[in-house]
C-alpha cells in the first residue's frame, strides 16, 4: 500500500512518487545476497547494490517487510538464519471450495494415498462439516492428518458423528475450537466429551 510508507520509513506516500535506493546488506560468510539495480561494491560479507532508476516506496516497503520477518524467524527459532538448513513451516485452511481442494490433492512418492499439497491440516468447518456432505467425503479420501472446528452450536452428536466418519485415521483428527467471542460460548459437556 503506497499510502503506508510513511509507518516504516521517511518517504513521500503518492504512488506515483519514485525514488533510488541504496540496499547496504551484510550477511553470514558463506551467503550472497541480490537486490534490485546494479552491484555497486562487495567488500568482504557486505554488498552495496545500487538503483539508480526510481522505484515506489512500495517495493522497498516490501524489502523491509522481508527483513523483518528472517528477524521474526530468527527470534522465534532462537537460531541465525545463517544457520538454519531446514523450517518446519505449516498451514491450515478450512477446506471450502472442493473445486480447489480436488486440484491440489495428488498422490507423493513413496507415500500411499492421496495428500492435499495446499496444505498441511486441512480442516471442516462449519459450512463444510456436513454429514453426508461431499467435503466430509473428500476429506474421508485424502492422507493428511485433518481437523473438525467446533463453535457456536455445535451439537455433540454431529461432532461424534464427523469423527467416526474420519475413523480410519485415529489420532489424526484434531478438534479446533473456534475463538471468536460470540463463538467461544460454553459447550455442552456432552460436545466437550464426544471431542
Amino acid at each position: 500500500m503506497p499510502d503506508a510508507a510513511s509507518t516504516w520509513f521517511p518517504s513521500n506516500d503518492h504512488p506515483s512518487d519514485k525514488a533510488t535506493f541504496t540496499f547496504r546488506i551484510t550477511v553470514p560468510k558463506g551467503r550472497s545476497v541480490v537486490a534490485n539495480g546494479r552491484l555497486q561494491s562487495r567488500t568482504g560479507n557486505t554488498f552495496v547494490w545500487v538503483e539508480d532508476s526510481p522505484m515506489a516506496d512500495e517495493y522497498r516497503r516490501i524489502v523491509d517487510a522481508l527483513r523483518d520477518s528472517v528477524d521474526f524467524m530468527e527470534a522465534v527459532s532462537g537460531h541465525r538464519l545463517s544457520e538454519t538448513r531446514r523450517v518446519d513451516f505449516y498451514t491450515s485452511h478450512e477446506g471450502l471450495s472442493l473445486l480447489y481442494e480436488q486440484a491440489q490433492t495428488r498422490r507423493v512418492p513413496r507415500r500411499d494415498g492421496w495428500y492435499n499439497l495446499s496444505t498441511h491440516l486441512p480442516w471442516l468447518g462449519m459450512r463444510t462439516a456436513q454429514v453426508g456432505g461431499a467435503h466430509v467425503e473428500y476429506f474421508r479420501g485424502i492422507a493428511n492428518p485433518i481437523a473438525v472446528k467446533v463453535g457456536e452450536g455445535t451439537e455433540a452428536t454431529t461432532l461424534a458423528e464427523l469423527v467416526r466418519k474420519q475413523a480410519p485415521r485415529a489420532g489424526e483428527v484434531a478438534v479446533l475450537h473456534d475463538q471468536r467471542p460470540r463463538a467461544s460460548g460454553d459447550h455442552s459437556p456432552e460436545t466437550a466429551s464426544a471431542a
